[in-house]
Parts: C-alpha cells; sequence; structure tokens
C-alpha cells in the first residue's frame, strides 16, 4: 500500500504538522510516516531531528486525545446534572419523587445508565454516570415518607449502602439478561461491576462484594 507521504521531505512534513495541528488523523498519518522512516533509516544517518520530530507528534496527539475526551466528559456531566434538575423539579411540581420501587428502569435508569440492543450506550458514558451516581446527593428526591425505600436505596453519596445498592441493581439486570441469552450485555454489565469494585470498592470498603458467575447461573450478594 502507497504511503501518503513517502516523498515529502522532513522539513515539508514539519511544515503540514504545523498547518494541521488540531487535526489528529493527519497528524497520525504524518507519524506513521516517521515511524517507517525511523525503521528504514541507515545507521550512520543522525536520528536526533526525525526522533525529536515523532515526540512532537507523540506528544500533540496524546494531547488532543485529553481534549477530546475532558470535552466528551464535559458534555455528559452536563446532561446529567440536567436530568438531575429536571427530577428534582418534577419532584416539587408532583409532590412525590420520581422513583417506583417497581420500575424496571430503576434510579441508575433515570440517569441513562442502560446496556442492550436498543438502547446502548458507550462505556465511557455509562462509567461516568455511575460516577455521578455514586458521588451525588441524591435524597432531594425523596419527599415523603411512602417513598422512604429510596432514602434507603440511595444512602448518603460515597457509602457502602449507596455502592451495595448499585452493585446488586447491576447484578439483577445481569440475571435478566441470562434469561434472554443476551451475552453481549452480560459483558457489559459485568465490567461495569468489576469498574465499581476498582474505583470504588477496594481498600475503602470491607462489606462482602457481589460476584457472579453466569456460566454456573451462581449470583453471590453482599
Amino acid at each position: 500500500m502507497p504511503r501518503q507521504y513517502e516523498n515529502y521531505s522532513l522539513q515539508l512534513l514539519d511544515r503540514k504538522a504545523t498547518e494541521r495541528w488540531n487535526d489528529k488523523p493527519k497528524l497520525e498519518g504524518i507519524l506513521d510516516e516517521i515511524d517507517e522512516r525511523l525503521d528504514e533509516i541507515d545507521e550512520r544517518v543522525n536520528k536526533m531531528p526525525i526522533i525529536a520530530f515523532q515526540k512532537r507528534l507523540d506528544e500533540r496527539i496524546e494531547s488532543l486525545l485529553k481534549q477530546n475526551k475532558s470535552q466528551k466528559e464535559e458534555k455528559i456531566q452536563t446532561e446529567l446534572k440536567q436530568i438531575e434538575q429536571k427530577l428534582i423539579t418534577d419532584a416539587q411540581t408532583s409532590g412525590h419523587g420520581p422513583f417506583n420501587q417497581y420500575s424496571e428502569i430503576g434510579p441508575l435508569g433515570y440517569f441513562g445508565y442502560t446496556v442492550g440492543k436498543t438502547h446502548d450506550i458507550p462505556r465511557e458514558k455509562r462509567r461516568l454516570i455511575l460516577d455521578y451516581f455514586f458521588n451525588q446527593y441524591l435524597n432531594n428526591f425523596v419527599l415523603d415518607r411512602s417513598e422512604c425505600y429510596i432514602a434507603w436505596w440511595l444512602g448518603d453519596r460515597q457509602t457502602s449502602t449507596r455502592l451495595k445498592e448499585m452493585a446488586k441493581a447491576i447484578v439483577r439486570s445481569i440475571q435478566r439478561c441470562k434469561g434472554s441469552n443476551n451475552l453481549k450485555a452480560i459483558k457489559k454489565y459485568e465490567e461495569d461491576l468489576a469498574y465499581l469494585k476498582k474505583e470504588y470498592y477496594i481498600g475503602k470498603f470491607d462489606f462482602k462484594w457481589t460476584e457472579t458467575d453466569v456460566k454456573k447461573n451462581n449470583f453471590t450478594y453482599m
């Protein structure tokens, strides 16, 4: 396969990179060419200029990746705050909270957390929703005693109660998916469960963690 920048001098490649300094795909194409040249270059030739250029490209691409990730995270955080504000407003208007203890969607679902064939969301967004849910004050949705169960479900933010119920909700979702043999969804749920364990459980709490063995139909709750 012909190389797009094979006949470009190092100076011309440098100029192209400067012109497209915010264009990650273009910079990655130029970096591929630089990598190829470093593999082919004669040992007697001074490599320092091309290595320095390679390093500069690597650092810029990494910076663009971080910027893109930060922008995505900021957008998701804004969406979550808007959802939370709507739930609060709806609760104040209706006189009762938004959660129904018999609802399949559950509190996590109200914030957009879902895995499935028709309503799937990227892993990055699922993790941000889980982070948000664990760290936010959410008891302002509880407006009367009939909904005191949700105060128990939610607990205070960053507590073992909140984390336990989040993990149990995911395990229940895994069980439902097993009934429909949705292995793809099960894998994603289990990845999210492992994420919660790594980020918020290990080294912080000592209750027994929820473990799943889907093949053996074994679900161990805390």
